[in-house]
């Protein structure tokens, strides 16, 4: 753990248990969520209609068949061979050979180029300027499910925070060997969060998707579940989760494992969502009254002081965008939870990278100290000459001499709830992300947190 300031508060048993229980409680914040949806052939089906009046739903309990349509490769097809209806139909099946056909490989980024390379990614894929499909998952409730788990909204913001659903690509993983080892996605833009995957029902083995975040496992198997194969009802199958966790596609042993992929974007206002907005709110979080005891000290806290939170995520971000660009729209699961618990208490939340110094650090017994950076630069650290000194000490908010810049934090003067995490400022998925980027990539990001001198009241403010 990073060392604490000499304080009252520091010693403070209070301070020790909510240490403890921001490692537990954060860890075991949702990452990912998933679900299956029964396909029908009317939607006015009784079963279908007791299930929606017995459960008052809002969205469907089931989805109509799905029809996908693409252009061929070749233009002397004809537009009845391009057209395949999930669960497959007599008059459709045979057109999954001309998918296929029509398919290109699918490659990954690496370094920011584009490699093909089947030893790691065996796919092919369809981009979606070539297809269409008749499945909505805002109709589906797939978005609903989605925000109310990974995305819920503020209770202080202005406006909700809502999802937006972009399609992304066509997949197909074909056994007996069609995999994607373990990668994070390549973030399009700052505002991504996530990623959906919506299984379409095909026959297939193996290729169990299974999505990893600071130790914890979620998987999802939908091989030969979904269509029907084994006596059940054909169903479209769909798992999302943050966009920075890594994950992985094992191998498909048999059949054809098809998908369909969207990116995931946090929108301000009421966007496409269609259904309730997840209101959070902070008392009935298990961290909210520890946090309010802790900061309601006023024997520890009489000349105030700073808390320090690291996300447990990390966060896209071009070079070119501020770091509240990012925050808190874009805040994911536990950093979401903190974040509202610290703003709901009235304190007042800036958003920091922490890093270490790399090739000129400070010292101090020995140690090297991280540093609590002002903004985020598409910069890393490792050089020593008198141009990067003097660049790195800009960054920091050292540009005459310690403590210049008012918006200056020492790490030590910082009460840090967990450990301070990466050591780069900017942290670059440059192997196995699903595309190539230059443009943009993740950082890790920390919250500081002023608490006012005892008795003093301040308004909530992000800098």
């Amino acid at each position: 753990m990073p060392r604490a300031p000499q304080s009252k508060i520091a010693e403070s048993p209070l301070f020790k248990e909510l240490r403890e229980s921001v490692s537990s409680e954060t860890t075991a914040f949702t990452f990912a969520c998933g679900g299956t949806i029964p396909i029908v052939t009317s939607l006015l089906e009784p079963q279908v209609a007791a299930a929606e009046s017995e459960e008052m739903q809002s969205t469907p309990s089931a989805c109509l068949p799905v029809d996908l349509r693409w252009d061929p490769d070749d233009p002397s097809v004809e537009a009845r061979q391009t057209k395949i209806t999930f669960p497959l139909e007599l008059g459709t099946r045979s057109n999954l050979e001309q998918l296929i056909k029509d398919m290109a490989p699918a490659t990954f980024g690496l370094g920011g180029e584009d490699v093909y390379d089947e030893s790691y990614r065996k796919a092919s894929k369809m981009d979606p300027t070539r297809f269409a499909s008749t499945l909505n998952p805002y109709d589906l409730g797939i978005v609903d499910a989605v925000a109310q788990a990974l995305l819920p909204s503020l209770r202080h913001a202005k406006q909700p925070r809502a999802v937006k659903a972009e399609l992304y690509k066509l997949n197909m993983y074909s056994g007996p060997s069609g995999k994607f080892k373990s990668h994070v996605d390549t973030p399009r833009s700052p505002s991504q969060f996530g990623s959906l995957v919506i299984c379409l029902p095909l026959q297939f083995k193996g290729g169990a998707l299974e999505v990893r975040h600071k130790g914890k496992t979620v998987a999802f198997d939908w091989s030969s579940a979904n269509d029907g194969s084994n006596g059940g009802t054909p169903s479209i199958c769909w798992a999302a989760f943050y966009s920075d966790c890594e994950h992985e596609i094992f191998e498909v042993t048999e059949g054809h494992r098809l998908t369909l992929t969207y990116n995931l974007y946090s929108v301000r206002g009421n966007g496409q969502l269609g259904g309730n907005y997840p209101w959070l709110d902070p008392m009935q979080l298990p961290l909210y009254k520890t946090i309010r005891d802790l900061v309601g000290d006023e024997d520890g806290w009489q000349n105030g002081g700073l808390i320090g939170y690291n996300c447990s995520h990390v966060y896209p971000h071009s070079n070119t965008s501020k770091l509240n660009f990012m925050v808190p729209d874009n805040l994911k699961g536990a950093d979401m939870l903190m974040y509202e618990i610290f703003k709901s208490l009235g304190l007042k939340v800036r958003f920091r990278p922490v890093v270490s110094k790399l090739g000129f650090r400070d010292y101090q017994d020995g140690d090297a100290l991280p540093i609590v950076g002002l903004s985020l630069k598409g910069e890393t650290w490792d050089m020593v000459d008198e141009y990067y000194e003097q660049a790195f000490d800009e960054w920091a908010g050292r540009t005459e001499g310690p403590k210049t810049d008012p918006r200056y934090v020492d790490f030590l003067d910082v009460h840090w709830l967990n450990d301070w995490g990466h050591q780069e400022p900017q942290i670059t998925y440059i192997a196995y992300g699903n595309q190539a980027s230059n443009f943009v990539s993740y950082s890790c990001v920390s919250m500081i947190v002023e608490v006012p001198p005892s008795g003093a009241q301040e308004e909530v403010q992000l800098e």
